[in-house]
């Protein structure tokens, strides 16, 4: 039987996972060394990946690159606000997507989202290879669930681009569902509704699955892939700049090397203020002949992320109504992604659902976990599961006056066959124009475009009389 690994391609790190004689566990030579931090670093001729690039941050910073994931299958205009907090460039490619520039003066480099990403995952299989002392050919790749197609092909490009076989995408909270659902600490016999809270360094998403035995369907899902972590940090680094201008109004932080720095600094606060009430911090800008130091309190810290975590609650809210479950009917709450072990995070999570979350799984883990037990299926092992996913958006196509006719709606169990009758709306119109759109949205113009074709030899006949079958 030839391995499929899981990879759990993340914002901030990235770790991969398979099933041992023992049972599934992370593929890694001794506990952190199986996290690869996801950023890169570029040299002049090449890219250092992981922790040698996350090293590199002040001392390389235009040519440092993190948080990739939030930059896959998107537009420039997708990215306005958080292309202004990186501190590397970001310009507009083709078909509107977006590349990463490096370099300071010409001749730039420029590198796709899906390339970036793809020397992540080589760095992940490189050192599977090395743990499992076996070539790695193949792999099951985790996304978020709320991601959309353009941005699920992209992660599956750069799978093929890092040499590998993408054997299956699977939602992340799906991942951790399965992982949760085998886990030997289960009652297999008792069925249930468990809703999965994934707060990570990039994304979040809200999932409610019903487990029966070993029969895991998701029921609906909903979530935001521009809200994590990295949003936390950053209104860290808007206190920190508010205090500096307080003693130095003059100070900027556009540069790449102040922007690190900021965010190197709150990621430090965030990480410390997870532990104690309070914690001291000091920022050296070298270049700028400027230090600045201070302490930062945990009431201040949850009172910046209340509005992101409500934001997450809402989402919570919504896809109890898509499922129509009132909160009384989960039965349990798992948590998947590192912002997730935040206490403001937590509390407010069994403030929501009225019981403590299940923490018996490692909340960075568990995702790998899962895709690398959905890798061993795949490749012939256990099939005692069925897994059961959902369409995350309504797939659909443009109709008269640009408006968006959903054919799938979203929460729809996949695989899923559906067809919708059209007409024509001009007299002796021979062909048709349909363009695929994915969205919930009322209007084209607000929903993804993710292909087109032209439906030719229709009857000329008077407009509204052929019927015209899109499935």
């Amino acid at each position: 039987m030839k391995r499929i690994i899981g990879i759990d391609l993340g914002t901030t790190n990235s770790l991969s996972a398979t099933v041992f004689d023992e049972g599934p566990e992370v593929i890694g030579t001794d506990g952190d060394c199986s996290v690869t931090p996801s950023v890169l670093s570029w040299t002049g001729s090449g890219w250092l990946v992981g922790q040698e690039a996350r090293e590199r941050r002040i001392t390389n910073p235009e040519n440092t690159v993190y948080s990739i994931k939030r930059l896959m299958g998107r537009s420039l205009d997708e990215l306005s606000e958080t292309v202004q907090d990186l501190p590397y460039q970001i310009v507009e490619a083709q078909r509107q997507l977006v590349k990463v520039r490096i370099g300071e003066s010409k001749p730039y480099k420029e590198f796709t989202p899906q390339e970036l990403s793809a020397e992540i995952l080589k760095k992940v299989k490189q050192r599977a290879e090395e743990a499992l002392g076996e070539s790695v050919e193949k792999a099951v790749i985790t996304v978020p669930a709320y991601f959309d197609d353009a941005q699920r092909q992209a992660t599956r490009d750069a799978g093929r681009i890092a040499g590998l076989e993408v054997a299956r995408i699977i939602n992340e909270p799906t991942a951790a569902a399965i992982a949760y659902g085998l886990d030997e600490k289960r009652d297999l016999q008792k069925d249930g509704h468990v809703a999965v809270y994934d707060l990570g360094g990039g994304t979040f998403d809200i999932s409610i699955l019903k487990l029966s035995g070993k029969i895991f369907k998701v029921v609906a899902t909903h979530g935001n892939t521009q809200l994590g972590g990295d949003d936390f940090d950053q209104a860290v680094v808007e206190t920190l700049k508010d205090r500096i201008h307080q003693e130095h109004p003059e100070a900027e932080f556009d540069d790449p090397e102040s922007k690190q720095i900021l965010k190197k600094t709150a990621e430090f606060i965030k990480i410390k203020l997870s532990l104690s009430p309070e914690t001291d911090y000091s920022l050296d800008f070298s270049k700028k002949s400027m230090s600045f130091s201070g302490v930062f309190k945990l009431e201040e810290f949850e009172s910046l992320i209340a509005p992101m975590i409500e934001q997450t609650l809402e989402s919570c809210r919504h896809v109890l109504r898509e499922a129509k479950l009132s909160v009384k009917k989960i039965d349990e709450v798992v948590l998947v992604g590192g912002s997730t072990v935040i206490p403001a995070v937590r509390k407010q999570i069994e403030s929501f659902f009225g019981r403590p979350p299940h923490v018996a799984i490692d909340p960075y883990k568990v995702v790998a976990i899962g895709a690398g037990i959905q890798g061993h299926l795949l490749a012939g092992g256990r099939r005692d599961f069925l897994l059961l996913d959902v369409i995350p958006l309504a797939l659909g196509i443009e109709t008269l006056g640009g408006t968006f006719s959903k054919i799938i709606t979203g929460n729809t169990t996949i695989p899923i066959e559906e067809s919708e009758t059209f007409t024509t709306n001009v007299d002796n119109q021979t062909s048709i124009d349909v363009n695929i759109f994915q969205g919930e949205r009322e209007l084209i113009k607000d929903c993804r475009a993710l292909g087109q074709f032209k439906l030719r030899g229709i009857p000329p006949m008077k407009a509204g009389l052929p019927l015209v079958e899109v499935m």
